[in-house]
């Protein structure tokens, strides 16, 4: 996890059942707990569903997100745009987004 929290972003494949434990152990090692996080639950299929939150934020919830498949995607670039439903890349046209298919 340290490799993982030593990147300015990072995705975590099939991590919602542990969504809290990664949350906790990035924190740990000195991420910031207001890193944005986009949670994508079964990415590419008709079901897909994205939410965002901080590390702080997962780190308190109660119980898993989703068990669901779930991607964890977690850095700057995930902040969610303000009413737009994109996530926010600092200089780049949400149109050229790599991650556009992950965040409908």
């Amino acid at each position: 996890m340290r490799v993982a929290a030593a990147a300015d972003a990072g995705a975590i494949y099939m991590g919602g059942r542990e969504a809290g434990r990664v949350a906790a152990a990035l924190i740990a090692s000195r991420k910031s707990p207001a890193t944005p996080v986009a949670l994508v639950e079964n990415a590419s299929l008709p079901t897909q569903r994205s939410r965002f939150t901080t590390l702080a934020g997962l780190l308190g919830q109660a119980r898993p997100p989703s068990s669901a498949p779930t991607v964890i995607l977690y850095g700057p670039q995930f902040r969610l745009t303000a009413g737009t439903g994109w996530v926010g890349f600092r200089g780049a046209a949400r149109e050229s987004c790599a991650c556009r298919a992950l965040v409908r």
